[in-house]
């Protein structure tokens, strides 16, 4: 690997722009609702949380979120278009 981040079937991820301690702390709050919504993908094989969660934000903007550990439930995000979340999700 040559260190850069990597989406699934893309080039080049997005890099997060939630970079301040209260941008994170909203990102985990999206994450939480995203699962108490369900508005995931569970796959066989998945741990204790879902490997692909989405979440719409109050902009109207489509995040994507990637569990990096399904045991501890810590996932990486990125916005996405509608359409690449109906592509994944629906």
């Amino acid at each position: 690997m040559d260190g850069k981040a990597r989406r699934p079937k893309k080039e080049h991820t997005t890099i997060c722009p939630k970079v301040t301690e209260q941008e994170r702390e909203e990102a985990s709050r999206w994450v939480r609702v995203a699962l108490a919504l369900g508005q995931l993908r569970f796959l066989e094989g998945d741990k204790t949380y879902p490997k692909h969660i989405w979440y719409r934000d109050d902009n109207g903007q489509f995040w994507f979120g990637f569990a990096i550990n399904q045991i501890a439930g810590t996932y990486k995000g990125w916005p996405i278009s509608e359409a690449e979340k109906r592509a994944a999700f629906d």
